[in-house]
């Protein structure tokens, strides 16, 4: 039986409350309205219909409503004489809540009624099984106020298709569609909203224990014309002139570089151009073990801890011999241009930047961590390289949710970005704040309910149905600051604008040519700006005081922290690279590389399996510890001093395919001093005798260590031991031993004194 036949027979029980005139076919070419009231509907409709524009995005002061979009035929019947129906509320949403709850509603919701004026429902004819039309539904401003589209608020806007199957004809929906509708009174109105819209730039980044990028497939499907990261720069290029705020995460556009320049992970190879002065220091901490901090004590500028120049890869070294694979090659060709058009947008716009792979900053402040701070001084260095120096840093996480202590403990110079979530009932419901202070320190507010988007069926992520929710969110802030002060939750009058900061989706994919910022434009009450000018402006509010305790930080979210075993084992993993760093001569990049995917090892991405980021982690720093050991001494069994110093030799080994440059640490006690050579340059695959110098001032055995350490001290792991005696010979015998030379001397001298004698008596003779 068709669906048709199974709602007649529903009609027929009264399960469905159906108002219509007739369940039969109308005769041809003169299809009768169906009667406004309409139904509630199956999920199966059998036609789907998508609106793809409504101009105005707002109900005018005058003039029509264009409404276009698309209807197919997702069954497997023919219907016929499919006409499209605009369906408008009769009464508008007037708060936030009310909003968010209208877009979790049932997609077969009935929210108003049809509009049947001739000349406002198009006829698209027949639609085959699969079969596609477009329409344009046009109501003109008259027909809206008719239906009650007057006062204030929001209104529901939907559009409903009604054809005919086999079964005839009915007045239930065969397919709906439905959106946000804003209206606001623009005479004598001088306010507006300032909206700032804050873009995410984020891509989940899995790297093997050897530092490759292992999702190429994900990364070419994105990247490519209509993937995820492709789109989300176009639509920053359709924003021309209109201002957008970017967060972006730098390890997405530094793994495009790293996969291009073939992917080849972390290396000990030569580094192009390197003269072997690097230091070989991959955080570019102060050594101390301390955490930076600048801005009243909490957050310090470090230097650059990369020795790369701008358009360096992570890699470093050349490229393999080996024929990219076709997945390689479309992340070549297209992570190339995706890498220019970034340069290009992001640089004509305002910039945020992450610590660098997103690293979960709870998990990092909770324990103390350094690695947050490496985090953003890397961010620091990636976004110089694509021309972000004016970027500034930010801390939020995916969620919008941050506990109190990360917000305490966060650098002063980071802005912060809370969801309005985050702030549970103290929030308001879209009351126009967007700054609070938490404990007294400064956040931005972000509004959680504009970035869900629409309501069903439609995608409600689609780049109409996020401006149609920006667009009433605002309404409804403008409209709530207008009014006489006295709610509890509604601003008071002032001489400010209200403010908004809309956060969009991370994996939001918008579809190209949409006319989302021309449409935005045409109205205004509302006026798009960056993030500082939407918080730094004069409000109608000052910043909501929030306490530490009021926060809202779910359980759940606290419960995927990052483990302190990830920050472990991500600090070994940096700890052990820098010290490889410092002794390959040749290469710069490999505690970097190491750096870069310690970060990436914490980011908010592995909280949904930390085990199995960290189980990489500890795999890449056994990697770097096994090339470590490949540098080996070997100590003589033994030495023996005669006298208070001595030299004695041991030999130096390197397994490793490139040169290294270590020093020798002797370790022994006060009474017995070992020098050598400051550094020892050993070649590839190859060993050195290293000559030292002993002096002690006792007699006896001494047991001897002698370590392999890199220029700053830190061990490699090789050592050795071996036990030195000393033989020191008393003054007595120094003496006796100078009196026998002496006397033995003398009586050489004595003897050849005769033998001149007795030469002389037999010449005479």
């Amino acid at each position: 039986m068709s669906r048709a036949r199974h709602r007649v027979v529903a009609a027929l029980l009264g399960a469905a409350a159906v108002m219509a005139p007739a369940l039969g076919t109308p005769p041809a070419g003169a299809v009768a309205p169906p009667t406004t009231a309409p139904a509630a509907a199956p999920s199966d409709d059998p036609l789907d219909v998508t609106i793809t524009g409504v101009s105005p995005a707002v109900v005018p002061e005058s003039g029509p409503i264009e409404i276009t979009g698309t209807v197919s035929n997702d069954s497997i019947e023919t219907w016929e004489d499919v006409q499209l129906y605009g369906v408008p509320s009769p009464s508008p949403i007037t708060d936030a809540a009310a909003l968010a709850e209208a877009a979790d509603s049932p997609d077969d919701l009935v929210v108003g009624e049809r509009i049947t004026e001739p000349g406002t429902f198009p006829d698209v004819g027949t639609l085959t099984p699969g079969a596609s039309r477009s329409f344009t539904i046009t109501l003109p401003r008259r027909v809206l106020a008719d239906a009650g589209v007057s006062a204030e608020g929001v209104y529901w806007l939907g559009v409903q298709a009604l054809g005919a199957s086999e079964a005839g004809r009915d007045g239930t929906a065969d397919g709906r569609a439905r959106t946000f509708l804003p209206l606001v009174e623009e005479s004598g109105r001088d306010a507006e909203v300032d909206t700032a819209l804050v873009l995410p730039l984020r891509h989940e980044v899995n790297l093997d224990a050897d530092g490759r990028v292992t999702d190429l497939d994900a990364w070419a499907t994105d990247l490519s014309p209509g993937g995820r990261l492709d789109r989300i720069l176009d639509f920053g290029a359709e924003a021309d002139d209109a201002p957008l705020t970017w967060l972006l995460d730098t390890a997405v556009p530094d793994t495009v570089a790293e996969v291009i320049a073939g992917n080849r992970g972390r290396t000990i190879a030569p580094t192009p151009g390197v003269d072997g002065d690097g230091d070989g220091e991959a955080d570019g901490g102060d050594g101390n073990g301390q955490d930076g901090q600048d801005g009243e004590g909490q957050g310090g500028e470090e230097e650059d801890p990369s020795p790369d120049g701008e358009g360096s890869t992570p890699g470093g070294g050349s490229t393999p011999d080996d024929e990219p694979d076709p997945t390689q090659a479309a992340v070549d060709q297209f992570g190339g241009e995706w890498l220019e058009q970034l340069r290009s947008v992001l640089g004509a716009g305002s910039v945020l930047t992450l610590p660098y792979g997103d690293v979960d900053a709870d998990a990092a402040l909770r324990g103390r961590s350094r690695m947050l701070q490496r985090a953003r001084v890397r961010a620091r260095a990636v976004a110089s390289e694509y021309g972000l120096r004016g970027a500034q840093r930010a801390i939020t996480s995916p969620t919008g949710y941050l506990d109190a202590p990360t917000i305490a403990k966060a650098p002063r110079s980071d802005t912060i970005l809370l969801s309005d979530a985050a702030l549970g009932d103290l929030g308001g419901d879209g009351d126009g704040t967007s700054r609070a202070r938490v404990d007294g320190r400064p956040v931005v507010v972000t509004d959680s309910g504009a970035a869900e988007g629409g309501p069903g069926p439609d995608d409600p992520l689609s780049p109409l149905a996020l401006r149609q929710r920006l667009l009433s969110e605002a309404a409804l802030r403008l409209v709530a600051s207008s009014e006489p002060s006295g709610g509890g939750d509604q601003l008071v009058e002032g001489d400010g604008d209200p403010q908004s900061v809309v956060t969009l989706p991370d994996d939001w994919s918008p579809a190209a040519g949409t006319d989302f910022f021309a449409e935005i434009e045409a109205v205004d009450w509302m006026r798009l700006t960056d993030l500082s000018d939407a918080t730094e402006s004069s409000t109608a509010q000052p910043p909501l005081a929030v306490t530490a305790d009021q926060l809202d930080y779910p359980e759940e979210l606290a419960a995927t922290e990052l483990p302190p075993s990830a920050f472990a084992e991500a600090r070994g993993l940096v700890d052990s690279a820098t010290v490889l760093q410092d002794v390959l001569p040749l290469n710069e990049t490999v505690a970097r590389h190491a750096l870069d995917e310690a970060l990436l090892s914490l980011s908010y991405d592995n909280r949904d399996d930390p085990q199995a980021a960290e189980d990489v982690t500890a795999a890449a720093a056994t990697e770097v510890r096994d090339l470590l050991g490949e540098v080996d001494v070997e100590t003589p069994p033994s030495v023996t001093l005669s006298g208070d110093t001595g030299d004695f030799s041991l030999q130096i080994t390197n397994g490793l395919p490139e040169p290294v440059e270590v020093r020798l640490r002797a370790v022994t006690d006060g009474d017995l001093e070992i020098t050598g050579p400051d550094a020892v340059e050993v070649p590839a695959e190859a060993g050195t005798s290293v000559r030292l110098t002993a002096a002690t001032t006792r007699l006896g055995v001494t047991d001897v260590d002698v370590e392999v350490v890199d220029s700053r001290g830190r061990a490699l792991g090789a050592s050795d031991q071996l036990p030195l005696r000393s033989v020191q010979i008393g003054n007595v015998i120094w003496l006796i031993m100078g009196a026998g030379a002496a006397l033995l001397l003398g009586a050489i001298v004595l003897r050849l004194v005769r033998r001149v004698r007795a030469s002389r008596g037999t010449r005479t003779a």
